[in-house]
């Protein structure tokens, strides 16, 4: 359906946002809305935001791994659509205006939990949380299971100096089932000391599914930054049992698929880097090793569409060539030591095809590499 007029929209704000983004020229932002917008068929919110996509000379790496994400049926992914963005008739750039992640009906929708909430089965759920937070979450607030993995939660964010509330019920109950997990995860049986399998605690497809689109990519960013996201669930399918743990959604893919950040990006081997204690540790598995396979066989399926003439990869560029030229003339290309300056907007897409097929074919020819030793010599 056609877009409405935005004319007279009011904004409560519009600032800053990302770390290592924000000190690019070209900035990207948050924006929030007086009144509760729809844009472009995405969900209705207050809140969105600005992809920059600086580091990205193609300018869709988010938006294509959002997009294999969908297909591959994940739960939430962030809704998008590339604009020319123009402030007091100044030509700033070509960006993705994208749902901002947060816990809401048309975004990532688990139950909201309130202040006086402090038995169960309310307290199961939900919570939106991250893997490896950075400095801008307190360090009061930030936990470790035993294996060394940080977490944090980020709603309820137990912080009333950024809108939270205290609530110790709610936060003991996350951070021991978040440990409850790890503790399954590295047990010789796969079960925790209360006896639950991790099978019975986390989602093992939307952690598979999660897992090969960062490793798929080779992403950068993957496991190391406030942007690895999951959610805790109230409910299980029944609608009485506890509710799993899940990952999702993706999110920051800009210094992915042999991206321009990426400290080789010619380097397209291994199953190395993109990856987590947790998922190396279910590669122990067969089962899991089992369900990892099958998913890369419906990821391939996805990506050669993606990748052939006439595909995503092709229709993107084709709606975004004359907003990528502007861009160019402003911001120039992100330059990095083997790929000289003023490489085409073409040329970059098919080098960008040209890496997925390889990657592909890699990944294809290494499947027996998923599976790793149920036992490991510690003093090697």
């Amino acid at each position: 359906t056609a877009q409405k007029s935005l004319t007279g929209l009011e904004l409560d704000y519009i600032r800053g946002r990302g770390n290592a983004t924000w000190g690019a020229g070209k900035k990207p932002y948050k924006l929030k809305f007086l009144e509760k917008q729809s844009f472009f068929g995405m969900g209705e919110n207050r809140h969105f935001v600005l992809l920059a996509n600086y580091f990205d000379n193609t300018l869709i790496r988010n938006r294509l791994s959002f997009d294999i994400a969908r297909a591959l049926d994940m739960e939430y992914v962030p809704g998008g659509f590339p604009v020319d963005l123009i402030i007091n008739e100044h030509y700033v750039g070509s960006y993705y205006l994208c749902e901002h992640l947060r816990v809401a009906k048309s975004r990532v929708a688990i139950d909201d939990l309130y202040e006086e909430d402090i038995l169960a089965p309310t307290i199961w759920g939900g919570y939106f949380l991250c893997m490896y937070p950075q400095s801008d979450i307190p360090r009061e607030k930030i936990f470790e299971t035993a294996s060394g993995i940080p977490f944090a939660s980020l709603t309820p964010s137990f912080n009333p100096g950024d809108g939270g509330y205290n609530n110790s019920a709610q936060e003991n109950y996350i951070r021991s089932y978040i440990r409850t997990v790890d503790e399954a995860v590295f047990s010789a049986d796969g079960c925790s000391s209360d006896g639950r399998h991790y099978s019975e605690l986390l989602d093992l497809q939307s952690a598979a599914d999660y897992w090969w689109i960062e490793q798929i990519s080779m992403n950068q960013d993957a496991y190391n930054s406030s942007s690895t996201y999951l959610y805790k669930k109230r409910f299980d399918s029944s609608g009485t049992g506890e509710g799993k743990l899940y990952f999702g959604p993706v999110w920051d893919m800009d210094a992915s698929f042999g991206s321009a950040m990426l400290k080789d990006p010619e380097a397209f081997e291994g199953f190395s880097g993109a990856s987590t204690p947790w998922i190396d540790a279910l590669r122990k598995d067969p089962e899991f090793v089992q369900l990892l396979i099958a998913r890369y066989e419906l990821l391939r399926g996805i990506l050669e569409e993606a990748t052939q003439s006439g595909g995503w990869i092709d229709q993107y560029y084709e709606e975004l060539l004359s907003s990528r030229d502007q861009d160019y003339d402003k911001w120039g290309t992100f330059r990095f030591p083997g790929v000289e300056s003023g490489v085409s907007y073409s040329t970059h897409m098919e080098e960008l095809k040209r890496w997925i097929i390889r990657r592909m074919d890699w990944i294809s020819g290494n499947l027996d590499a998923l599976a790793l030793p149920a036992e490991v010599d510690k003093e090697n």
